[in-house]
């Protein structure tokens, strides 16, 4: 029999596109799939919501918006009648669930009540869509040899828990702590929900550290609100939503690993301090004898697209200047990145500024942007496959190589700026500069997502899940996640209105080859 590996492996995506991950509040779900003989077409004229894959194709829930609808419906034949497609209009509740009844003309939608054996039935579903997510993570997963995290006690850890869901919502919300546990910011959920934390590094506006026993902010994104508030590098958070910081952080750390993992605790300071979707955060925080209070919106600040996948201009005399909009994922990409590069092809120098690239993208754009700068066939990035030594014993691992292309190759010098927020294949495409030695990386360390990433689907529920499953590192060996630009920019230190990276940048650019 095939295992989980085999079954519900969809795609492998290089670094997927994390902020494109969906936010959805609380639905009503109808299971009309596998109970009853009615499938729903159509919610107010409009596709149902489901989750398809290349081998999932029917997931036995549909999801639904609270409020009153019109349902077409697909009513499979029985005996002599023959099949039809009817219409119904109902109301449904957030988090019930419900199913078809009747035929014909008194055809309607019911809640099953929490203890009928449909709803049963889905609970069943939930706990088997539990065991196949551990078994794909204790089977796929590329870094348990750099965590504390002990998986094979998770089923024990959270059987109570389990126990307790009774709608998708609780078991979105039970999974996502259960992922937590890898305190891994690139292992994710493709489901979220309303009240679901923040993703780091796409849906975060600041960067901390635990330093000794003070949690340290080290960096505010640029425009964010925390900015807008006067949140600097160098505060101290005291305190979140009037509880210390050490309560808050020691209530998003895992159950099974120590406590006193310093991975784990960074994690977990930057994951409250992104907070949760449609909640204000309020930090309390000390910048030397002055303590103050912020209030930060709950709206989220992040995820729209740009009008432009990439910006440019000539920032200096002969400097041209290229931004990349969080914009790594789309064909579209390449494109305006050729353009933009045409424009600037008489510059003396170019700087690059993957800055504003937190939700990854994937590796064709990643070759497409690294081949204008390279003169012939070079690796860029080296691949390993945990999975398949713990399988059979033998390493796996490979180089991907970038190939020139287009017109002409942009031959002068190249800044490359990235920061906290580079995640994912921005890093790849700064460690591929580096590595091909077309540009010199300037900045702070980045985001430091692990690996890449392969898309897998619960076959009972439709949920997604996001794992890292290969390892990535450097041509030179040095893992992606601990790679350091060749000139470290010091943002606490910055004493100047002056954008502190585009300076090193052209510092860069003026010195001699």
């Amino acid at each position: 029999m095939m295992g989980p590996r085999r079954i519900f492996r969809t795609a492998v995506v290089l670094c997927l596109a994390l902020a494109g991950l969906s936010c959805e509040g609380p639905k009503a779900v109808v299971d009309d799939v596998l109970s009853g003989r009615a499938r729903i077409l159509t919610v107010d004229g409009k596709p149902v919501e489901r989750v398809h894959s290349r081998v999932v194709t029917m997931v036995p829930s549909a999801l639904v918006p609270p409020g009153r609808h019109t349902f077409r419906v697909r009513v499979e034949s029985q005996g002599d009648a023959p099949e039809e497609t009817l219409l119904v209009a109902a109301t449904v509740a957030a988090g019930k669930w419900y199913r078809f009844e009747g035929a014909g003309k008194t055809l309607r939608l019911v809640e099953e009540p929490p203890d009928s054996p449909a709803t049963a039935r889905s609970r069943d579903k939930m706990r088997q869509d539990f065991d196949t997510a551990w078994r794909t993570v204790s089977q796929n997963y590329a870094y348990f040899d750099a965590k504390a995290t002990s998986w094979a006690d998770v089923p024990k850890l959270y059987a109570a828990d389990l126990d307790k869901v009774r709608t998708r919502d609780d078991f979105v919300a039970l999974l996502e702590r259960v992922v937590d546990e890898l305190y891994d910011p690139h292992a994710q959920l493709n489901t979220n929900l309303a009240t679901s934390p923040r993703l780091v590094p796409s849906g975060t506006d600041l960067w901390a550290e635990w330093r000794g026993d003070k949690a340290v902010i080290t960096d505010v994104r640029a425009g964010s609100d925390a900015q807008k508030g006067g949140v600097k590098p160098n505060d101290v958070v005291m305190g979140m939503d009037n509880t210390p910081i050490s309560e808050v952080v020691e209530a998003r750390l895992g159950r099974s690993y120590p406590h006193s993992v310093p991975a784990a605790r960074d994690w977990a300071l930057r994951a409250v301090l992104a907070g949760r979707h449609n909640t204000v955060r309020l930090l309390h925080l000390q910048d030397g004898d002055t303590i103050r209070t912020v209030d930060l919106a709950a709206r989220d600040q992040f995820g729209t697209q740009a009008a432009e996948p990439v910006n440019h201009s000539r920032i200096a005399p002969g400097i041209g200047y290229v931004r990349f909009n969080d914009s790594l994922g789309g064909d579209s990409t390449i494109v305006a990145f050729d353009r933009a590069l045409g424009d600037l092809r008489d510059t003396r120098a170019l700087i690059l500024d993957l800055r504003d690239t937190p939700s990854g993208g994937n590796s064709t754009v990643a070759r497409g942007i690294l081949s204008r700068f390279v003169s012939r066939e070079l690796p860029y990035q080296r691949h390993v496959l945990p999975s398949e030594e713990r399988d059979t014993g033998v390493r796996r691992s490979w180089l991907e190589l970038v190939s020139p292309r287009g017109p002409f190759r942009y031959q002068r010098r190249v800044a490359v700026l990235v920061g906290h927020w580079t995640g994912s294949m921005g890093e790849g495409i700064a460690i591929g500069f580096d590595a091909t030695r077309t540009g010199t990386v300037v900045g702070t360390p980045m985001a430091g997502l692990l690996g890449a990433t392969e898309h897998y689907v619960l076959p009972q529920t439709g949920i997604g899940l996001n794992l890292p499953t290969e390892r990535l590192y450097h041509v030179n060996g040095t893992p992606r996640e601990a790679f350091r630009p060749r000139v470290i920019v010091d943002v606490a230190g910055a004493s100047s209105a002056a954008d502190p990276f585009v300076a090193a940048g052209l510092r860069v650019l003026g010195r001699r080859r």
